[in-house]
């Protein structure tokens, strides 16, 4: 059993990405959580995503991963959390809290493109995971003249930014925002398509609709 604080839960996660990272979104917006993070740059970084939902701290260690002890294999992970703790009724989707300042300020980035939708597509080269055949993502922008499609992510400059996003032509690359008015970009737009999750959860979060691809864990 975890450990109680006050009137909540004591959780821990040691995973480092934004997608992991949502996904203790559900249980903390069901019941007072507070989740204990790596005291890690990335997570610092990525962390205020969760700001609203329930206590955040930094550990440079943890004493274990609650996600390894829960019960109820094959379940996703957010149902596995609720059901454990007898919340299986509530949502197991993640929700982003956005504040009126950040809807704003997001506002102004994005209303002047004509039909946005957020595109994102990832390649893990070493491994082919979740990689999609040449050219996939490349075809649905060419076909869709439309409608702008725009990228939203860490640029190659930036100290975490990733090598490993395909660079599509004729799409909007927008850069390097904080991570919570990112979120408040995708609320506007409200479409997203592509294969990572990370990002896909994100629109999920702000109330958005997704088209996601799922290719093989090994794609030849």
């Amino acid at each position: 059993s975890e450990t109680v604080f006050g009137q909540g839960l004591d959780v821990y996660c040691s995973r480092t990405n934004l997608g992991e990272i949502l996904m203790w979104s559900p249980l903390m917006n069901a019941t007072p959580t507070r989740l204990t993070l790596l005291n890690t740059p990335i997570n610092k970084m990525v962390a205020p995503i969760l700001d609203g939902s329930g206590l955040i701290r930094f550990a440079d260690s943890i004493p274990y991963d609650t996600e390894n002890i829960l019960p109820y294999r094959g379940i996703h992970f957010p149902k596995r959390l609720l059901m454990t703790l007898g919340l299986g009724h509530y949502s197991c989707l993640p929700r982003i809290k956005l504040r009126p300042a950040e809807l704003a300020e997001a506002h102004q980035i994005v209303c002047g493109y004509h039909n946005p939708v957020c595109i994102r597509d990832v390649q893990v080269k070493a491994t082919g995971d979740r990689q999609a055949p040449d050219g996939f993502f490349q075809r649905i922008v060419d076909a869709n003249p439309d409608y702008t499609f725009l990228s939203f992510g860490l640029s190659s400059n930036h100290p975490y930014g990733a090598t490993n996003f395909t660079q599509l032509k004729n799409i909007v690359k927008i850069d390097d925002l904080p991570i919570r008015i990112m979120a408040a970009c995708y609320y506007w737009v409200s479409r997203w398509v592509g294969v990572d999750s990370g990002s896909a959860y994100v629109m999920l979060a702000v109330g958005g609709k997704c088209d996601i691809f799922c290719p093989p864990m090994h794609n030849p």
